[in-house]
């Protein structure tokens, strides 16, 4: 992966610099950009270059910059343990996210957004045929990738039969035959499992869950997509951790 990365919008840079653990190199704005993002800028001494918005399209690969952009250090992912270190620290039980091949920048940014929302311990990605944080994802997750803890697996199936042995439950969204969630019991520790946008949850994923949830919805209306789907369990999990009805 390369060691520098360009995050744009300006919720994303907000994020980046009021995050002491990431590293920014500079700031490039078109014009004026908010003045939040200059006053962090300025106290953390990052240089704030002004910049053509023709230049931050280049530099972004993108016209959606809402006119600044910064160059920062390389993603920090964690550790799997960590996400469950993160869970005991809060004195919570653990609920985490394993995405099966989300390829997608803006479904993934979505996601790691509900997971932020929500207060999911971590999101565990393949390191292989996924989708990983890029400039794209930070934006579409309106930062949050920045105060989510992010974790790469190698084997999401071996990776899912090591949680289970720590004893946490294994909860896998499908598209039909499942249960709704409010029929799942979400309190315990939990990792909730969502597929790719085309195909859902791989046959291999979805036979190390130990519940299946469908999202119910009218008849003859498509499924939720992915990020969708993600959020609506996590805040079913909230809701019953919270003790709502």
């Amino acid at each position: 992966m390369s060691s520098r990365r360009v995050l744009f919008g300006r919720h994303s840079v907000r994020e980046v610099l009021a995050s002491t653990s990431v590293q920014v190199h500079a700031i490039y704005a078109d014009g004026e950009p908010a003045a939040e993002i200059l006053d962090l800028a300025r106290r953390r001494g990052v240089s704030i270059e002004p910049s053509a918005a023709g230049t931050l399209d280049r530099l972004c690969a993108s016209d959606r910059h809402q006119g600044v952009a910064a160059v920062v250090g390389e993603y920090a992912y964690v550790e799997i343990e960590d996400l469950l270190a993160r869970a005991r620290d809060a004195g919570e039980p653990a609920l985490l996210l394993a995405l099966d091949g989300i390829q997608d920048p803006q479904n993934l940014g979505a996601i790691v957004r509900s997971a932020s929302f929500f207060g999911a311990h971590g999101v565990i990605l393949p390191r292989d045929r996924a989708a990983h944080v890029t400039g794209a994802v930070v934006r579409a997750s309106a930062g949050a990738t920045e105060r989510t803890a992010i974790a790469l697996c190698t084997n999401l199936v071996r990776t899912l039969e090591d949680l289970k042995r720590q004893g946490l439950w294994i909860i896998g969204a499908s598209l039909k035959d499942g249960r709704g969630p409010a029929a799942i019991d979400l309190r315990d520790p939990v990792v909730i499992c969502i597929g790719s946008e085309g195909k859902g949850l791989r046959p291999l994923v979805l036979r190390s869950c130990d519940h299946v949830a469908t999202v119910p919805g009218s008849d003859g209306v498509a499924a939720l997509n992915a990020s969708a789907a993600a959020a609506v369990l996590l805040y079913e999990a909230r809701r019953q951790r919270a003790g709502v009805r």
